[in-house]
């Protein structure tokens, strides 16, 4: 599924709020928990999210590999900088499922966000 949008907003404030995993319950309304377990370098972290419960739907969790980067060599966009985040949930036996909460599961999942000019999504 592909959503696009453009949005006046800073990208390098966007991005960095994006990375913040211990606050992106404040902005995010879904999400109940996430944090950082592991991170791995620039790129990379290992990461845990749980969203909120909603009417009698549980809530859900998941560990996840999150990779991300920003550049401006990417091919499709010449000359603009573009933030890729890519992740993919994995489940591992020194995390076991958490009580009331139902394991969920990303097969792959990305955003990609474009900065068309200065201050501009």
């Amino acid at each position: 599924m592909l959503s696009t949008s453009k949005i006046e907003h800073d990208f390098d404030d966007l991005v960095s709020k994006m990375e913040e995993m211990d606050t992106r319950h404040n902005w995010d309304p879904n999400v109940q928990d996430a944090k950082i377990i592991k991170e791995f370098n620039d790129d990379g972290v290992f990461a845990y999210m749980k969203t909120k419960k909603v009417a009698v739907v549980s809530s859900r969790d998941q560990y996840l590999f999150i990779h991300r980067r920003t550049t401006s060599t990417c091919p499709q966009f010449p000359g603009k900088r573009v933030y890729i985040l890519a992740c993919k949930s994995k489940n591992l036996s020194a995390y076991p499922e958490t009580p009331n909460c139902v394991r969920a599961q990303t097969l792959i999942s990305g955003t990609m966000i474009v900065e068309e000019e200065p201050g501009k999504l």
